[in-house]
């Protein structure tokens, strides 16, 4: 086997002796060697030395050659080439997934509320707002570089609106569990009436959510993982996906047994209770708590969907466009077709299960499901299929819940509770949500409220809030920058652009008074007074129907 060339050193009289070998270098030992695999052998066929003097010092060197074929280098195995990420087709089905639940079954309220064609107008451009707030956060989740939208707002925003989103946050997932206790206590409710008799103890709509959440909640709510309901965003798709059409079959149904179709129909609406509508569907087309993950793990290879006819499927294609987008990659003009294709199939299904939903039954309940023929095996069996699915949702609510809020609190500088303080927040999640969803029997109504105050922040403020923030950045920036390459001095004698210049980019976001009269600051605006907006008609809306 060859030597490894080598130097050996040691001193003798002053002067300084170096041996070395020279040869083919021998690879680290193959199979093959470690096989007894035949290799020529290796001779040393010459020993040469030679020597250099320096300040009376004398260095010598010893080489020495050997002859003889050393073991092949093995072959390193190719590189793992790794996905370039999730393709759009799939992002398009997530993105839905995270939008499909619960809203579903109130489409028929919003619309009984808003009338025929005001509810197919209110689902339109409210799909088209969010649609434009999901391309904001995609956007600066490219420019931040944000895996998860906590990460998000925390970059744009800083410390504080990241822990309030964490509030906001947990206030929204506990609302969420709310509603599905309640179809819980609806769909089970009914089932166990038909089986049990109405005056069974086990019939009545709030002991079901009593029990429910004392005895099979509140175990799961304590487990560490949750692994094994991984499943059940794909059940819940199904399983509402299997609703609205038995929704849609009903109505139709409903409706062409009256004389007319359109008898007792509104189109339109022009009070408050077509106000009342509005967060409904809000909440209905919110996705907007996991579109930076989705975005994060998107290809940035082109894969677009649609034709470039209807949406553009290169950068260059939107630099024209005066009004429209201007994404920079590939990556992100493959999620703007991803929205576009979610919220084109979002907002057809709800327009149908709205129509159908209002058209049939008129005035349907804030739960349509308490509309339909309990008598019905279908609509019994779509009954018992989203109870199921919503108590699987219900445990994965309160974890990202619990953690949410003590992350919040860690941005305060709050130590993270003890496993004590963990359980005590389980108790009062679980216990706390039994007791308002026996007191609120009307799912439109808790729908209502949470898509108007908790999903508005996230939908509209949060992304109309970065809007600004880039702005002001622009803006002071590009200030500075004029001004200094005209006048150093007189740039300087302006106290905000002075602060700025003095402190970098920290103290221009601090100079927030700077006015940025861009689309950016256009846009800011707008998303926030339209949050403003539907928070204050939902306080109203909710005040004058219960004052009634």
């Amino acid at each position: 086997m060859s030597q490894r060339p080598s130097i050996d050193a040691h001193t003798s009289g002053g002067d300084l002796h170096l041996r070395g070998t020279r040869g083919t270098p021998a690879g680290p030992v193959t199979d093959a060697e470690e096989a007894g695999a035949a290799h020529p052998p290796v001779v040393q066929v010459e020993e040469a030395r030679r020597h250099i003097e320096h300040g009376g010092r004398k260095a010598i060197f010893v080489v020495s050659t050997y002859s003889g074929g050393a073991p092949p280098l093995p072959v390193p195995p190719p590189p793992e080439r790794k996905a370039d990420g999730n393709s759009s087709l799939s992002s398009v089905m997530t993105l839905c997934n995270s939008a499909i639940g619960a809203g579903v079954l109130s489409l028929p309220f919003a619309f009984s509320h808003a009338g025929l064609v005001g509810g197919i107008l209110l689902c339109f451009f409210i799909g088209l707002a969010e649609a434009f707030t999901l391309y904001v956060l995609s956007k600066f989740a490219e420019r931040y570089h944000a895996d998860s939208y906590g990460v998000l707002v925390r970059r744009t925003l800083g410390r504080k609106l990241t822990a309030l989103l964490a509030v906001i946050m947990v206030l929204y997932l506990w609302g969420s569990s709310i509603v599905y206790l309640m179809i819980m206590g609806d769909s089970f409710s009914t089932i166990a009436a038909r089986a049990l008799g109405e005056e069974h103890p086990l019939a009545h709509r709030n002991m079901i959510i009593t029990v429910l959440g004392v005895v099979v909640l509140l175990p799961l709510c304590m487990l560490k993982r949750l692994g094994h309901l991984s499943s059940v965003s794909t059940a819940a798709v199904c399983g509402f996906l299997f609703t609205a059409g038995v929704i849609m079959v009903s109505g139709v149904r409903a409706a062409l047994q009256r004389g007319s179709v359109l008898e007792g129909v509104e189109l339109f609406r022009f009070d408050a209770g077509a106000l009342y509508a509005i967060p409904i569907i809000v909440f209905g087309f919110n996705c907007h708590a996991n579109v930076v993950s989705i975005f994060s793990e998107l290809a940035s290879t082109p894969d677009v969907l649609m034709s470039a006819s209807l949406v553009p499927g290169s950068p260059a294609h939107y630099q024209s466009l005066p009004y429209g987008p201007k994404p920079q990659s590939y990556k992100l003009v493959n999620m703007l077709h991803v929205i576009v294709a979610a919220i084109l199939l979002i907002m057809g299904g709800y327009m149908t299960v709205g129509v159908a939903g209002y058209v049939g039954f008129l005035t349907p309940a804030g739960n349509v499901m308490d509309s339909l023929d309990a008598g019905d095996r279908v609509v019994q069996v779509a009954q018992a299929l989203v109870g199921l699915v919503v108590l699987g949702h219900y445990p994965l609510n309160h974890h990202p819940a619990r953690s949410g809020l003590f992350d919040g609190l860690s941005l305060l500088g709050v130590s993270r509770p003890s496993e004590a303080v963990s359980v005590m927040f389980t108790f009062a999640f679980v216990l706390g949500s039994i007791v308002v969803a026996r007191a609120v029997t009307s799912l439109g109504d808790a729908l209502h409220l949470i898509g108007g105050t908790a999903a508005a922040f996230m939908i509209f403020f949060l992304p109309g809030a970065m809007l600004i923030n880039a702005s002001i950045i622009k803006q002071s920036t590009n200030k500075l920058n004029s001004r200094v390459e005209q006048d150093e001095a007189a740039a300087l004698d302006e106290p905000l652009l002075r602060k700025a210049a003095q402190k970098g980019v920290k103290a221009i976001k601090e100079t927030g008074l700077v006015y940025g009269s861009g689309k950016s600051w256009c846009g800011g605006i707008f998303l926030l007074v339209l949050s403003i907006a539907i928070f204050v008609l939902t306080i109203f809306t909710s005040i004058a129907k219960h004052s009634r």
